[in-house]
Parts: structure tokens; C-alpha cells; sequence
């Protein structure tokens, strides 16, 4: 049994349905922009560490057996990509690694963007839990 009970969007000027299969697809429908959420004061934030790029596994795999490029730098492209790809479906897109700038946004909501803060805590990358980074969104908690 699912925990989510089966949604439809539907057109009935175009007797048109679709079912929604996402929690992405769901939020989009029913909470399209921060006036639907009120009286919730909402405030989106997100970092733009990376760009995806579109993974060409073939060139990929070329620079991994050639040396041009560490196995752990393609799994962490093919990542990104990926995650894009299944959020907003596009690879070349800003965003934190995991969530594009444009999926972690609300029409109508303030919208803080941290440059270059990663969505996971990794040696050297600034993330959100990150003390220089939580001073720039700490600010918006009640």
C-alpha cells in the first residue's frame, strides 16, 4: 500500500488527466507558488557550488583508463547529473550537487542563493551546516 494516496491533475477543458507520480509533481500542483503556503512566511535557500554537465560516458571512460581524470571525479559529475536530471530535467543547471537552484526555489518566496555551498558536508567545501554559512541563513528562523 502507498503512503501517498493516488493524485490526478486534470484538464477537464481538454478531457485531459495525468497522474501525479512524484512528490515533485505533487508539490508543483497543489503549492505552485508562497501564496498557496500562507500564512506561512517561506524562504527558500540553496547553493550553486556546481554546474552539472551532461555525462558522456564514452569520454568518460576514456580520461578514467587514460588518467585524465580520477574514477571518483567521473562518479562525482555522473552524480550531479543525475540528480539534476531527476529534480528539474536538465544536467546543465546551477545548484548544490544534489538540488538545482531552481527546484530548491518557490515563486514568490524570499529566495537566499549561497554561492558556492554544497548540499553534503565534504573536507574543504563550505555546505549549509557550515559556521560561516549558517551566519547568512540563520538570521530568517523564528
Amino acid at each position: 500500500m502507498s503512503l501517498m494516496q493516488e493524485a490526478w491533475i486534470c484538464d477537464l477543458s481538454q478531457q485531459v488527466c495525468k497522474q501525479i507520480r512524484t512528490s515533485l509533481q505533487y508539490a508543483n500542483h497543489f503549492y505552485p507558488d508562497a501564496d498557496s503556503l500562507k500564512p506561512t512566511n517561506i524562504i527558500c535557500v540553496v547553493g550553486d557550488a556546481t554546474t552539472g554537465e551532461q555525462f558522456d560516458y564514452g569520454r568518460m571512460g576514456l580520461q578514467i583508463i587514460t588518467g585524465q581524470t580520477p574514477i571518483t571525479a567521473a562518479n562525482d559529475k555522473w552524480f550531479v547529473q543525475s540528480a539534476y536530471v531527476a529534480s528539474c530535467g536538465e544536467a546543465n543547471v546551477e545548484g548544490d550537487g544534489v538540488c538545482p537552484v531552481r527546484t530548491g526555489t518557490i515563486p514568490g518566496a524570499r529566495t537566499l542563493v549561497l554561492p558556492d555551498v554544497w548540499h553534503n558536508q565534504e573536507p574543504g567545501k563550505l555546505w549549509y551546516g557550515s559556521m560561516e554559512v549558517v551566519q547568512q541563513w540563520d538570521q530568517y528562523l523564528p
